[in-house]
This record gives C-alpha cells, structure tokens and sequence, in this order.
C-alpha cells in the first residue's frame, strides 16, 4: 500500500508535459521494441526451420544412395551364389570353366562397384574360390562369423560391422577396413554348402555422402554400421560426438539438439533398412542461419530509425499540444494580476482552440461584468454625493418649509403654497437614497412638481406639458432619470434664447418599444456642438454630469436595449427621446428595491 501511495504521489506531481511524453514514449518504444524482436525471431526460426530441412534432405539422399547401391549389391551377391559355377565349387564338382565363369562374375561386379576389394567362396571354412591376393587369415573369426549369421537365413543378404576382413595384412602395410556383404550358398535340397564373400572398401562409401550437396557450411555428414563405428565421413567426427549421438538415436531420437562444449548442435539421422546402417548429418545451430547476426544487427537499427521518426512525431505533437496550453497557463496568470483587457490569438479549431476562445469569452465577460459593476456604483456614489452636497439638515429644511407653507396660507398666499409645496416634495423625492427606481407614473409626477418651481422661477418665460400613454405607466425606470433631461433643456434651451420656450414630454409605446421624447423650443444646437454631445452620449464622457449620469444609469438598468437620440438645429430646438424595451429587460445587473 506504501509503494502504491508512493507511485500515486508520484504522478500527481507529475507536469502534464511529462505525463503526455510518458504516455507517447513509453508505449511506442516497447511496441517498436517487441514488433522488432517478433519480426527477427519469426525471421531467424523461418530460416532455421528451412536449413533444419536442408540438413534432413541432405541424410534422405545419401540414405535413398546408400539404399540403391546396396539393393545392387545385394541383388548381385544372391545371384552370383546362386550361379552354377558357385554350386559345382561347393559341391567339389567344378572345373576349369566353372572357376573362370565364376572369376567372370566376380570381374563384373568389381566393375559395377569399384568398392569391392575381394570376392571369396568358402565352405566350411576352407577357401574355394577368391580373387584376392593375400592368404587367409587362419582361423579367421570373420569367416565363422559371417557363416553363423548366413545360416540363420539362407536366402537373406547380410552386410558386416566395419572390420579387417578375411584376409591376412602384408607385413609392412597398415591393415584395411572393410565391409562386407555375404549370403549362403545352398544345394538342391537347400541346404547350405558354403558361404559367398564380398568385401569392400569402407572409403569406398565417402561417395554416399554427396560431398557437392552439402549445401550448409561447416555441415557434418557421416555414416556408421550397427556397432557404431564409422564407415565414412566427410569430415573427421570427434567420438563423444558419436557416443552421445547414437545414444540419442537408440532412444528414438531421429532429430534433436545437443550441447558440446557449450555450444548447441542440431542432429539428423536417418538408419537404412538394407544394411542396418545409420546416417546422420550435425551442424551447430549458430551456423544453421550464420547471416542471423547481421539480420538482428538490422533489425535493431530498423527499429532504432523507426523509433527515431516516430518520436519526433510525438515531440511535435507535444508541441502542438503543450503551446497552446502554456499560452493558455500564461494568460491566466496575468488575468490573476487584474489583466482584463487580454484576448489570445487562436488559429486552433480542435479542443485546445475551443478552450481557448471560451477563455476569451470568459475574460471578456469578467471585464464587462467588471467595468458595469463599477460604473453603476460609481453613479450611485456619484448621486448620493450629490445629494449629501444639496442636504443641509434636510429635516430641518423640510420643516422650514411646511412653517412658511403655514405662513401663506394664513395669509391667502396660495400660490406661494404651492411653489413650496412642490419644492418640499422634491426635497422630499431626492433624498430618499433607499429607493433606486420607481415607476414613470411615479417620475412623471416628481416631473411635474420640479417643472412647478422652474415656472415660478421663469413665470411667463416657460410653458410646460406633460404627456403619458397609461400603457407604460407603470414601466419600471431609474429614479430622477427624466428630471436631468429637463433640467438640460431649461438651462441649455430655454434660457439662453431669451424668449419664452416650451417644454414638452411624452410617453407612448411603440410595438416592443416604449419612447419618452424631451422636447423643448429654446436655441438648438449647432452641427459641431451636436456633434460633441452625440460622442459624448456614446462614449459617456463629458462634463455634464447629470446628463451622463442618466445616460450611464439607464445602460446598467436596461443593458443595450437601450439608447439616446438627439436631434437639434440651431434656433429650432432640441428633442432627446430615450428607446425603453418594453419587456423591462435589465442586462446582467437587474436593481432591487433595497
């Protein structure tokens, strides 16, 4: 559990840098790793498989050789020892005529089989009939030998172990090994009478074994008889090796692996069914695919290519992975350092490019949130100063008020009640902090009150109408957002002309929209000064306050569903109409009541 916390621990620290190229590097390297070995072990088996059968055709033929000769042989012998001559000589019989067709035949077979060293007739041990040039060896442990194994069965050829033969070895000479192939020689009655001879070199047979066939290099191919002791070889077979060998063949092996000193060694045998001889053909199993070095060599270095390319492969696709994601990393740490202007380039369209514009897009929103959230507090700080600025002991001057209220009244003076009636409920209206809208019923009447002092003011200079659909009555609209406008057109309109103006506002609605138009008859604007006042309106900033007070307002109530259209003309008035969805949408920054 230690250990597995510890490898969990270990990953976890892991950067995604190292997990991506863990990921890519590990699987592609062991992949390439084991296709490589499977690809040269299939192709080393596949040739060792073919060479197995190269070595194992190589032991059929000489055996299919050795098979053929021996059939001749064996045909001959049986025929040459059932010839009359053989017979008279046996049967004491003969005459000069039997022994030179008898010498005919034997002359003939030598011909036919340059292996054949003597041919000997016998009986009982005595020798009747032979074309070699040495006595006989007295008491000769082959001749008792090869007439006790003919008697057994008369009419079956039998072939020798390796040996000196018959014969005796001239002084001076080394002794020979032969072979030899022999067979009874019966009377009429089938008994046997005597015993035919035919030996031959054992050197003779190297030709079996197919010298120019030995496709393999460094291929041992020899021959044994039925003692184990070698017949011919083409090359010199060191005698464990044929101990060890032979004990394998007995035991059923006809194709195996053995180790000699160390190194392996691959055996194929094959026994003849004519002579009761083994054929086996060894070679060392490096050398059965000698060119494996060089293959696995090339092996290593297809893979090392392969696997070169392919991580560099990966390393690009890292790259284009892992940049992005570092940008992106980057990016986000200076948007914690208040960066909220920051927009990254992407020319991704897959995961990482969708990532990155929802990270624009987030961005983006964080700064409009931001910057609304802050324009609207400032506006209301901007107004609650305002109002602290125009209320000195508010209570104490609405109190005033209703006294001099009383006072006029004492004394008939309505009209003097009524301008302070309505400036008590202005008073009133704009310094109640705690409500921060209202309705345009509600605004309309606090319009009405404020245009009822300015007319006390201006007297006969200002006439006034007010104008309401009572559809949009109740329509929900920041407080004191009409009273800026009108005080505008007062002071920039009405004022300067200096003649008597007229102010009108009305409300209606209009499909989705509900219009409220500021109308006045003052001195209009010129195109430059229009100009000033419509960038301003746009950009939010000029230097009158209450105007962009309002403008500012009305975009975090009711978000870009709303807007400002001036018009004017010099001498011709101005009209400033505001565009309300009717729906009372309010953007992201919806106003409480609290």
């Amino acid at each position: 559990m230690t250990e597995k916390a510890g490898g969990e621990r270990i990953v976890r620290h892991m950067s995604f840098k190292q997990k991506l190229l863990i990921i890519g590097i590990i699987p592609i390297v062991v992949l390439g790793s084991l296709i490589g070995y499977l690809s040269y072990s299939h192709a080393r088996n596949t040739v060792i498989a073919s060479q197995k059968g190269v070595v194992a055709d190589t032991v059929y033929r000489t055996d299919m050789n050795l098979s053929t000769k021996a059939r001749y042989i064996m045909e001959s012998v049986r025929s040459m020892a059932e010839s009359d001559p053989a017979k008279d000589l046996v049967n004491h019989t003969d005459s000069a005529a039997d022994k030179s067709e008898l010498e005919y035949y034997a002359t003939n077979l030598s011909r036919a089989i340059t292996a054949v060293s003597s041919v000997s007739l016998l009986s009982h041990g005595e020798l009747l009939f032979s074309t070699a040039d040495t006595a006989l060896a007295s008491g000769s442990p082959a001749a008792a030998a090869y007439e006790a194994s003919a008697a057994e069965n008369t009419q079956k050829v039998y072939w020798s172990n390796l040996s000196t033969g018959l014969y005796q070895t001239p002084e001076g000479k080394e002794a020979s090994s032969v072979i030899a192939a022999y067979t009874a020689v019966c009377d009429d009655a089938g008994e046997m009478v005597g015993l035919l001879v035919v030996e031959m070199f054992s050197d003779s047979f190297s030709t079996l074994l197919l010298e120019n066939q030995n496709l393999l290099r460094y291929q041992y191919t020899y021959m044994v008889d039925r003692g184990g002791r070698v017949i011919c070889s083409d090359k010199r077979v060191d005698v464990v090796w044929r101990t060890l060998i032979n004990k394998r063949f007995q035991d059923g092996d006809r194709r195996f692996i053995f180790e000699w000193d160390g190194q392996p060694y691959y055996v194929c045998g094959q026994y003849n069914a004519f002579t009761g001889w083994r054929t086996f053909s060894v070679i060392s199993v490096e050398n059965l695919f000698p060119q494996a070095s060089s293959l696995r060599t090339y092996s290593a270095l297809l893979v090392a290519g392969a696997l070169v390319l392919m991580l560099l492969f990966i390393l690009l696709m890292y790259r284009s992975i892992t940049k992005p994601l570092n940008d992106l990393s980057k990016a986000m740490k200076t948007v914690q350092d208040h960066n909220f202007e920051l927009q990254l380039a992407n020319g991704y369209h897959d995961e990482i490019g969708r990532l990155t514009d929802s990270f624009n897009q987030m961005v983006h929103k964080i700064n409009s949130l931001i910057r609304e959230v802050y324009q609207e507090r400032l506006a209301q700080k901007n107004a609650e100063l305002e109002a602290l600025q125009a209320q000195i002991n508010p209570h104490f001057l609405y109190n005033t008020l209703d006294s001099i209220n009383w006072m006029a009244i004492e004394r008939g003076e309505m009209d003097i009640s009524r301008v302070i009636v309505a400036l008590g409920k202005l008073m009133q209206y704009s310094m109640d902090t705690e409500q921060t809208q209202t309705t345009l019923e509600q605004e309309y009447a606090h319009l009405e009150d404020y245009l009822c002092v300015q007319k006390n003011r201006l007297e006969n200079r200002l006439e006034y109408h007010l104008e309401m659909d009572t559809q949009v009555k109740n329509l929900k609209v920041p407080k004191l957002i009409l009273q800026p406008l009108v005080e505008n057109a007062i002071k920039h309109g009405i004022e300067p002309s200096g003649k008597p103006g007229t102010i009108r506002v009305a409300s209606s609605l209009c499909g989705e929209e509900i219009r409220i138009t500021v109308e006045d008859s003052g001195c209009g604007m010129s195109t430059e000064q229009l100009d000033v006042v419509r960038r301003g309106c746009a950009d939010g900033d000029w230097a009158g306050i209450g105007l962009r007070n309002a403008v500012r307002r009305l975009k975090l109530f009711f978000g870009d569903d709303s807007r400002m259209i001036i018009q004017s003309a010099p001498n011709q008035g101005t009209i400033m109409t505001l565009i309300l969805p009717a729906t009372e949408k309010r953007g992201n920054h919806e106003h409480s009541d609290h």
